[in-house]
């Protein structure tokens, strides 16, 4: 049993700017992270249709002790304060299982986790490639404000596709949505009756607690 609480950092800002952000958690009690490329998706349907809404971003994925994360997330929000507005979010949520490769396995399932403290949820979505903007179309018409799009790909083997229920379409899209308590279930429910998610298998929605939430820049 591991005593150890955990908490998950995530993070999303501008492309490029990814790096900066891990060196910062990396001076502040972090020991490392993961970088992520994904987009933005763009309000203005004109830009989209020109081509020109999506922006790139980078996600990044730490890992940290509980007690380290008040302080990290303080100080990450000082040093993006100087950013231009809506430089990028914050967000923090508990880990329930943590283990590390070369080590025991460490397991906290009878730990109670804490209730989220936050008035935000986060939904994450798994798709087939090319229906990640008609899911957060969606999602924006129920009441999200935006979200970022991942490229991703399946990795499971024919015989696990009927165990897990997912179709074997290598190319994924994930999208990520930062939503507000009294708007999140209307658009868990709207995600969830897109025809686009009515066949088995062709996708994943799932809400997640957000521990702690800030938005980087002025």
């Amino acid at each position: 049993m591991n005593n150890q609480n955990y908490k998950l950092m995530l993070c999303i800002a501008p492309h490029n700017e990814g790096e900066a952000l891990c060196a910062i958690a990396n001076a502040n009690g972090a020991t490392g992270g993961t970088l992520l490329l994904g987009r933005g998706t763009a309000q203005n349907a004109i830009l989209q249709l020109l081509g020109l809404g999506d922006t790139s971003k980078d996600i990044a994925l730490i890992v940290v002790e509980a007690e380290k994360a008040e302080v990290l997330t303080a100080k990450l929000c000082e040093e993006e304060a100087t950013r231009k507005s809506h430089f990028g979010v914050l967000i923090s949520v508990n880990v329930k299982d943590f283990y590390r490769a070369g080590s025991a396995c460490l397991r906290k399932e009878d730990s109670v986790m804490e209730k989220a403290a936050t008035g935000v949820e986060l939904i994450k979505v798994i798709v087939n490639k090319g229906y990640a903007d008609d899911v957060m179309a969606a999602a924006r018409k129920a009441g999200a404000t935006g979200g970022t799009v991942i490229n991703a790909r399946g990795t499971a083997k024919p015989d696990d596709a009927e165990f897990f229920g997912v179709q074997l379409v290598p190319e994924k899209e994930i999208l990520l949505t930062i939503v507000e308590k009294d708007k999140v279930e209307a658009v868990y429910e709207a995600i969830c009756s897109l025809p686009c998610l009515s066949e088995k298998g062709s996708g994943i929605v799932c809400r997640i607690p957000v521990d702690s939430f800030n938005l980087l820049g002025k």
